[in-house]
């Protein structure tokens, strides 16, 4: 049922303007792969070229080994889901999901088999009489996916599916749309500007820029090695700090903040453009050192003081100012009442130097 996908110097032009700029990308048979960025990225005009709603001004695009960039979609064998659901109101869900195999010529006996069986694939078996208006949002969403499903394409496409749901039914339905995919191995390609859903749901990140593809990896290596700075930054929260760049010790640099406050740093790109870099770090990777602690010489200590505690129940984000005209905030769980602290208190903070990554200048966000 799966197929792979692969997009070669895909270009897109409009008069003045540069949406999707010689994209390059290729994705795996069965993988979940998700377009991430911010709006006019490029992400949705991909998607829209993979399906065949937009024609490249350039470039290919093959399906299965096969090529399609000027294939009409229904000749694609591609399936998909919007925010909108796009379910006929005036239809039940059982017509709702047997109108693309009508439109297959798919035979009566067929049809009845594989609605039944997308029905089961979203665990809705029993709904098949009713009509959308009847259903709740999650429902719909369901029904939506199981109509992409049921006429077996080798690839499902989707375009902010959750972007019309409140967030805790979005969530609870990122996992069953990750369940269902992982459980019947289709290829999914996934739009959303939602940096916490991509990274819940997705086998593989690519994120766009203006067009561009900035970097294309799994969850965790975009999140925890981000190659550039503008990754770093629209990839989760990072402490972004402008430092002075002293001496490089092979992927060890050695730098000071404002006020020549010292410390260690990751380096993360090839040659410095200049002595002024820019540092991210995660607001979790520091910790609290408590007095008289021994802290091992791989972490950096600041010392600093207090300026804003916001609570999120089971954690706090705590701004300390580290140096004149330097702050950080500090992601600590809230698990120890005793361990409150209030604006105006000094702070030590401790953070290992592989957690600070710089990049150069010439990376702007």
């Amino acid at each position: 049922m799966s197929g792979s996908v692969q997009l070669t110097d895909l270009v897109k032009e409009y008069p003045g303007v540069v949406a999707v700029d010689h994209l390059t990308l290729e994705i795996r048979e069965g993988e979940f792969m998700t377009f991430l960025g911010a709006s006019g990225s490029g992400k949705t005009t991909t998607l829209s070229m993979v399906a065949g709603l937009t024609l490249p001004t350039s470039g290919e695009i093959l399906l299965n080994g096969q090529d399609v960039t000027f294939i009409p979609p229904h000749k694609r064998n591609i399936g998909m889901v919007f925010q909108n659901y796009a379910l006929f109101p005036h239809m039940t869900v059982f017509e709702n999901i047997a109108f693309p195999l009508k439109m297959h010529k798919v035979s009566k006996q067929e049809i009845e088999k594989r609605v039944r069986q997308a029905l089961e694939m979203v665990e809705l078996p029993r709904h098949g009489d009713r009509y959308p208006s009847q259903l709740s949002g999650g429902q719909q969403q369901r029904i939506a996916l199981a109509r992409a499903l049921s006429f077996e394409p080798g690839l499902i496409l989707m375009d902010e599916p959750l972007g019309a749901l409140d967030k805790k039914l979005r969530q609870h339905m990122q996992i069953e749309i990750k369940h269902i995919q992982e459980r019947l191995g289709f290829t999914t390609i996934y739009v959303t500007h939602d940096q916490e859903e991509a990274l819940t749901m997705s086998d593989r990140i690519a994120v766009l820029r203006d067009g561009h593809l900035e970097q294309v990896g799994s969850p965790e290596e975009l999140y925890e090695e981000p190659k550039t700075l503008y990754v770093a930054d629209f990839i989760g929260e990072s402490n972004i700090l402008q430092a002075e760049l002293l001496k490089i010790n092979g992927d060890r640099l050695d730098l000071q903040l404002p006020g020549g406050v010292p410390f260690t740093a990751l380096k993360c790109f090839d040659s410095p453009k200049g002595p002024a870099v820019s540092v991210a770090i995660r607001p979790e990777k520091f910790r609290v050192v408590q007095p008289a602690e021994e802290v091992s010489r791989e972490y950096n200590i600041f010392k600093g003081v207090v300026k804003e505690v916001i609570y999120f129940g089971e954690s706090s984000k705590i701004r300390v100012e580290i140096a004149k005209g330097a702050s950080v905030v500090v992601k600590q769980p809230n698990f120890d009442p005793s361990q409150k602290v209030g604006i105006g208190e000094s702070l030590t903070l401790g953070v290992h130097w592989r957690s600070c990554r710089t990049y150069s200048e010439g990376q702007p966000l």
